[in-house]
């Protein structure tokens, strides 16, 4: 056999002319260690086999002993794995929240350690821990076995601020006696000094048309170094052209108020003339910003923008048709006007007219009139719309400032008309902003509301008074009235089965008044009244009482509206709930400065 390997051969024929023209002559010769390596193997193996041949008997023997040894080692490899491992207890570290200086009386959070099993001293569950945990950097403080899973530090003094913290404990002396961890050290990072824009806005003082201002609310999770602080605010225009590294900004000058926490800032900016056009301020707290109280600084940048309204920004941001109870418990119909900055009552008032549009487009055929047409398109009214238009008498609704945002009217139409309002340019706000453009709009007069409900606010009727029961009721057809009176074996079920108010009491699931109360309903039909009036009724229990006594009134009224000329007659939504005691006796509490009560009792009819 030589020592030396053969050369691979180069290609031949037509294979080799094609390669040799593209890549040239290639030729390849394994390295020395590689051709010593395939020697050394090629004579063990012919050894092997050499041995083999001439003694196969201790060769099968040797191949044996050698099957023998694999499978022990598999088989003790299976065994050990299911071995009993011993229980490695794990923990977690609950690191505290920034404390809450700002409240009464607030204290430092304490830090948790809590474990996944049992670990703790019988004899030391509630009990503080004086050996066996160490703090790097020290913080002095109370350790605690808050129960047999957790640990807490109560610090001395409030946490330091974004710091690493590295918990270290004893093997020995600390856990009980079979307890072993999986780790008997951690690391947890105290909370780190947070800058938070809570609020940014543009302020328009309300007794002062020249004092206009962007007012920033920032909140610290520490006390902040003020001094640090005010060097770290920006005022400034977004979108200015030439502004680099700051030079060329128009910042704005502003001052800083802090609470006596110094958790809370408050950034003032100088007045603001009026922009031509609406423009953005950015509110920066740049990154860098420190507690009094050390730690590091904060590494990134907060930022809020706030719009400042241009010059002729002032617009009518909705019109609405509503509905407002006047003393008399009578609904008038309200024009709200909502514009975007306070404006004084007369101004929109003198630009603000509104129109009941036709119940039929003028252009549609006398026999097409079969339904009103729907009006809601502003656009298509014109003059020739308005000339056949209805003006509406608008009544402006005192507010409580003479300049506000919200302006209603009082009108008068019927309900399901379409009514067109229309406010002019030209109105000037509070601060002097103006209104550019003219705003108008459609809006469907609403239907008054079904109501009905028992008048007054009590529960008691004198037994020896008429004993009516005052109901109001406004655009209903009718109403049903459902009286049930307690049964005198029932009063104690009352009592135990129901909770919430006197008037009104809730009873447990599954139980209501029906399982009380012997039940009796009368229906009354309403006579016609004008849309929205009130009417005044009145229920007379005397009827379900006997005259000589014997039968004692504690009843169940519920008033329902009612449509009896509905096929069938059925209930039409709106209804009121009350309980009732007639009665001659009325009670006073009186509850003394010691928390004892005194009841007193007495006839209504005699006193």
């Amino acid at each position: 056999m030589s020592d030396t390997a053969s050369p691979p051969q180069p290609p031949t024929g037509l294979l080799r002319r094609m390669l040799c023209a593209l890549i040239g002559d290639v030729r390849w010769q394994a390295p020395g260690w590689m051709r010593g390596l395939g020697n050394a193997l090629s004579l063990c193996g012919m050894l092997l086999t050499s041995w083999v041949r001439s003694d196969t008997r201790r060769a099968m023997i040797a191949g044996g002993v050698g099957l023998a040894l694999l499978a022990g080692g598999v088989a003790g490899k299976v065994w050990y794995e299911r071995l009993p491992k011993p229980l490695a207890v794990t923990f977690e570290i609950v690191a505290p929240e920034p404390t809450p200086v700002d409240q009464p009386n607030a204290k430092p959070e304490p830090l948790l350690i809590k474990f996944s099993e049992s670990v703790a001293k019988l004899a030391g569950v509630g009990k503080d821990v004086m050996t066996g945990i160490a703090v790097e950097p020290r913080i002095d403080g109370v350790w605690r076995w808050t129960d047999d899973r957790t640990l807490s530090l109560t610090p001395k003094q409030d946490w330091p601020v974004g710091t690493d913290v590295v918990v270290t404990l004893a093997k020995k002396s600390l856990f009980a006696e079979q307890v072993r961890l999986k780790d008997y050290q951690a690391k947890f990072r105290t909370a780190p000094f947070v800058v938070k824009i809570a609020e940014a806005q543009f302020y328009q003082d309300p007794a002062d048309p020249a004092s206009k201002k962007i007012v920033a609310t920032v909140n610290f999770t520490h006390p902040v170094d003020t001094a640090d602080f005010e060097k770290r605010i920006v005022l400034r225009e977004e979108g200015r052209d030439g502004v680099i590294l700051g030079i060329g900004a128009d910042d704005k000058k502003f001052k800083v108020t802090y609470d006596k926490f110094k958790v809370n800032a408050y950034i003032h900016s100088e007045p603001m003339p009026i922009p031509a056009q609406p423009v953005k301020v950015a509110v920066t707290i740049e990154s860098g910003a420190r507690s009094s109280r050390g730690g590091n600084g904060t590494t990134e940048a907060v930022k809020q923008s706030v719009l400042v309204p241009g010059l002729y920004s002032l617009a009518v941001q909705k019109f609405e048709l509503t509905l407002a109870e006047n003393e008399r418990l009578e609904p008038d119909r309200i024009l709200m006007v909502n514009v975007s900055a306070d404006t004084h009552e007369k101004e929109v008032a003198g630009k603000l007219r509104a129109w009941v549009l036709p119940l039929y487009h003028p252009d549609t055929k006398p026999e097409d009139r079969k339904q009103p047409f729907a009006w809601n398109n502003a656009a298509q009214i014109g003059p020739e719309i308005l000339a056949q238009a209805e003006a509406l008498k608008l009544e402006a609704v005192p507010a409580e400032r003479e300049h506000v945002q919200q302006h209603g009217f009082k009108y008068s139409a019927d309900a399901g008309r379409y009514v067109y309002m229309k406010v002019a340019k030209g109105i000037k706000s509070f601060g002097g902003y103006v209104m550019e453009k003219e705003r108008d709009g459609i809006l469907r007069v609403p239907r008054f509301p079904r109501q009905l409900r028992i008048a007054s606010q009590g529960s008691l009727l004198a037994l020896s008074g008429e004993k009516k029961l005052a109901v109001l009721a406004r655009d209903v057809e009718g109403i049903r009235y459902e009286i049930g009176r307690l049964l005198p074996q029932q009063l104690q079920h009352l009592v135990t089965m129901s909770e919430g108010g006197f008037a009104k009491p809730n009873f447990d699931k599954g139980f209501n008044d029906d399982n009380l109360a012997e039940r009796s309903v009368q229906v009354e039909d309403m006579p016609p009244q004008e849309p929205g009036k009130p009417n005044y009724l009145s229920l007379d229990l005397s009827r379900y009482l006997d005259g000589d006594g014997g039968r004692r009134g504690i009843f169940f009224v519920k008033v329902e509206s009612y449509d009896p000329k509905a096929k069938p007659p059925r209930t039409t939504g709106a209804v009121d709930k009350r309980l009732i005691v007639v009665t001659d006796l009325g009670m006073v509490v009186k509850r003394a400065i010691d928390g004892t009560q005194d009841v007193f009792v007495q006839s209504i009819a005699t006193g």
